[in-house]
């Protein structure tokens, strides 16, 4: 593919030609080695551009961060092209944890972009080129794709993904928070003491996980992973989580935040991501989300953090109210995803 494989090392995969006249390559070394077309499809992509915008990334800066970090260690970096010019990028990351604590193979689509003038069939002909010669099991496939780009939708559509729910995407400087904890409520550390109640407070949200939204996953094992990963908001050294505590001593709500070293890197400033916010529904003081979220802010500027970046569900009134609460502490809506997903290997019912 002249002009296209630009670099001798290049290191490629078995290749599939599809019916199309598309060929499918895995990427087995940097994509660097594409640099040229990886470019040229990372800057065009759209969907992206307000929240790395709203962020202080460069389009630019971000593809060429892809190029060099792409495909991460376990992670399966696919193109396709028709000879001519690179009309596909796909990358596939197992995802461990749920994998681990659900009991299945789970593997989430982190990179889908398909060029304009890409055959149809591409998205199909790119993953199940993957899931042929992917070693690795896969039971099931998560991916999440703004809900702008129609012809990734539509490709995964056909390919057999079911659209779980929809979430928004949203982005706040630290600099716009100016809320403090009311006089009835602490915002504590997550620690030992309080990791079991903030644990249910995550586990009685309806929508706190996409993977909740799918009944071939087991309810007790998702509880499970939300208990895991919470700890690990206690334990990690870049993950955090807020609690909120009524002067009763009961646990009411809990945040969850994360520093991003590929944003801080790539943006050449801190960037932090806000993993969660939930109360428990039964709170009566309206607006203690809104509270948490903007008091989670003001910790993150005083810890240096220029700006946070984070997704809520959106399915029903209680997601409409967290939004507005999101917005309320100093968050702005950038864009919009749909999360999707596809059984390969669904369990048998207990």
């Amino acid at each position: 593919m002249e002009g296209v494989l630009d670099a001798g090392a290049l290191q490629l995969g078995k290749t599939q030609k599809t019916r199309n006249a598309v060929q499918i390559r895995q990427i087995m070394g940097s994509a660097g080695e594409l640099t040229t077309e990886v470019l040229r499809l990372l800057v065009s992509y759209p969907y992206d551009a307000d929240t790395l915008d709203r962020v202080g990334i460069r389009k630019e800066d971000m593809a060429v961060h892809l190029c060099q970090t792409l495909p991460a260690p376990g992670g399966a970096l696919y193109t396709a092209d028709d000879s001519s010019r690179l009309r596909g990028l796909l990358y596939l990351e197992p995802q461990l944890e749920p994998s681990a604590m659900l009991g299945s193979h789970i593997w989430e689509v982190k990179l889908l972009v398909i060029d304009p003038d890409a055959p149809d069939g591409t998205v199909g002909a790119l993953l199940e080129y993957a899931l042929s010669f992917l070693d690795a099991p896969v039971d099931y496939l998560l991916a999440r794709v703004p809900t702008d780009d129609h012809r990734a939708l539509h490709g995964l559509h056909r390919y057999g993904f079911n659209t779980s729910v929809g979430e928004a995407q949203l982005v706040a400087s630290t600099g716009a928070s100016r809320t403090h904890p009311p006089s009835d409520y602490d915002f504590v550390p997550l620690d030992t003491n309080n990791l079991e109640a903030a644990a249910s407070v995550l586990n009685a949200q309806r929508h706190c996980n996409p993977y909740l939204r799918d009944f071939g996953f087991n309810p007790d094992r998702i509880r499970k992973l939300n208990h895991y990963q919470m700890r690990g908001y206690k334990e990690g050294k870049d993950r955090c989580a807020l609690v909120a505590v009524h002067r009763s001593g009961t646990v009411v709500g809990v945040a969850a935040y994360r520093r991003d070293p590929r944003l801080d890197w790539t943006a050449n400033r801190t960037v932090a991501g806000l993993d969660a916010v939930h109360v428990r529904p039964d709170v009566a003081l309206d607006g203690l989300d809104t509270l948490l979220a903007g008091y989670t802010i003001s910790r993150l500027h005083a810890a240096g953090v220029e700006s946070v970046t984070s997704q809520t569900i959106l399915n029903d009134q209680r997601d409409s109210c967290r939004l507005d609460a999101l917005k309320e502490a100093g968050f702005e809506v950038t864009g919009s995803n749909l999360v999707l997903g596809k059984w390969l290997n669904r369990p048998h019912p207990s």
